[in-house]
C-alpha cells in the first residue's frame, strides 16, 4: 500500500516557503525549492491547480510544454489525497492529523450532522449547521498570515476562486492579479488556487479530450504569463492531488452493511468512514470484506493512526470524533457512492500512485 511521503509532499513545499522568510524553522523542507528561494525573489507566485497530478500531465502535455519543461521534482499529495485534506495542508503547512481537516464530509457530534465541510450543511439532509464548522473548530493562521506576521515589509496574500468573497471568476483574472502586484513596488507573496483540472476531470475522466482541452489552456496561459514574468520573480506550480478514472460501488444499496452502523458513512468517497455498532464488528468485517475487500482496505481506526497515513504531529483535538472504529481505503479503481446520484467518471482520496504524485513545478526568468 503506497503511503503519502512528508518529508517530500505539498505539506513540505509550504514549509520551504515559510522558512525562506523565517517563518519556519524545521528541516523538512524541498531542497531544491530552498535552492530557487535562496535567489532572493521580491515577487513569489505559489499556484495550486486542482487535480493537476503527474499522470494527467503527461497523458495531455508533451515534454515540450511549459508546465512539464519546469518540472522539477515529483512529490505526493496528503492522505485523504482530496482537496479539503490536501488544501489546508498547504495553507497551514502541517499535516491532516494536526489540521483535522479529513475530506468532503466530516462528523460534527453536537449537532449529529455528516457536514459537507465547504458549505458547512449536512451532506444527507441538506440542513445548514447552525454554526460555522470551519472558523468555529479549524482556524488557524494561514500561509500568508504567517509571513505578514514575520516579514513587515512583504505583502503576502491568497486568491482563490470565484465562489470566495474576494475570489477571481477566471483563470485569465487570477493571472491579470498576480500581474498587477509584480508591478508594485513592494515584496509580495501570493498563494493563488484555482479549481480546474478537477472539476472537468469530475465530470469527464482523466483521459478525456475535454480534460486535455483544459490542461493544454492552462499550460498555455500559464507560459504567457511567465514569459512576461520581471525577473526578480519565481513561479511555484502544484497540485493538490491527482484523480484516476473510476466506477462506482453504490454502498446506499448494500442495507445488510448499512444495518450495522451508528450513522451514515462520511469523509469521502475512496477514504470512508464507518461507524459501528459495539455489537456488529464481525458481521460489518465480514460483509464489507466480502464485497468489497478487492478494491478497499479495510483499516480499523487504529490502524490507521499507527501506519502514519494522516501524518506526524500534534493531533486535532477533535480528530478522533471524525473518525468511525473503520475506514475503507481505495486501492484500486473504485469509489463508493454514499447516495444516489450521477456518479462522477474519475475521482480521488485514495492511495494509488494517479491520486497520490502530484508536479512541483518551478520557473523563473
Amino acid at each position: 500500500m503506497r503511503k503519502p511521503d512528508y518529508r517530500r509532499s505539498i505539506m513540505n513545499v509550504s514549509r520551504s516557503i515559510l522558512k525562506h522568510y523565517g517563518a519556519y524553522e524545521g528541516d523538512d523542507t524541498i531542497p531544491v525549492l530552498d535552492q530557487a528561494l535562496k535567489q532572493g525573489f521580491n515577487h513569489v507566485i505559489f499556484m495550486l491547480l486542482d487535480g493537476l497530478g503527474t499522470n494527467v500531465l503527461k497523458i495531455h502535455l508533451p515534454k515540450t510544454a511549459f508546465l512539464r519543461q519546469h518540472y522539477r521534482q515529483t512529490i505526493t499529495s496528503v492522505f485523504p489525497s482530496t482537496t479539503v485534506a490536501a488544501t489546508n495542508a498547504v495553507l497551514a503547512a502541517e499535516p491532516p492529523v494536526t489540521t483535522g481537516y479529513l475530506g468532503w464530509v466530516q462528523y460534527f457530534k453536537e449537532e449529529d450532522k455528516q457536514i459537507v465541510v465547504f458549505l458547512n450543511e449536512d451532506y444527507y439532509t441538506g440542513e445548514k449547521a447552525t454554526v460555522p464548522f470551519r472558523q468555529t473548530y479549524h482556524a488557524y493562521p494561514s500561509l500568508a498570515a504567517r509571513i505578514r506576521r514575520q516579514q513587515h515589509d512583504v505583502v503576502a496574500n491568497e486568491i482563490f476562486h470565484g465562489s470566495i468573497e474576494g475570489g477571481s471568476k477566471t483563470f485569465d483574472e487570477h493571472l491579470a492579479r498576480l500581474d498587477a502586484r509584480m508591478k508594485a513596488h513592494e515584496k509580495t507573496m501570493t498563494y493563488v488556487y484555482w479549481t480546474d483540472p478537477d472539476m472537468t476531470e469530475h465530470t469527464h475522466g482523466i483521459h478525456h479530450e475535454q480534460t486535455g482541452n483544459v490542461i493544454r489552456e492552462l499550460d498555455r496561459k500559464t507560459a504567457l504569463f511567465a514569459e512576461n514574468m520581471p525577473d526578480d520573480a519565481l513561479l511555484i506550480v502544484i497540485a493538490d492531488h491527482g484523480l484516476i478514472d473510476v466506477i462506482a460501488e453504490p454502498l446506499y444499496e448494500n442495507q445488510a452493511l448499512l444495518d450495522c452502523l451508528i450513522r451514515p458513512p462520511s469523509i469521502e468517497a475512496r477514504a470512508t468512514t464507518f461507524f459501528v455498532k459495539s455489537d456488529c464488528h464481525e458481521p460489518f468485517q465480514r460483509l464489507f470484506n466480502k464485497r468489497y475487500k478487492h478494491h478497499f482496505k479495510l483499516l480499523t481506526k487504529g490502524e490507521l493512526y499507527q501506519l502514519g497515513l494522516l501524518g506526524d504531529g500534534k493531533m486535532h483535538p477533535r480528530l478522533d470524533e471524525y473518525l468511525g472504529e473503520y475506514i475503507a481505503i481505495a486501492t484500486k479503481n473504485r469509489m463508493f457512492m454514499l447516495q444516489p446520484g450521477k456518479p462522477f467518471l474519475a475521482h480521488h482520496a485514495g492511495l494509488t500512485k494517479g491520486e497520490l504524485q502530484v508536479p512541483l513545478i518551478i520557473y523563473h526568468r
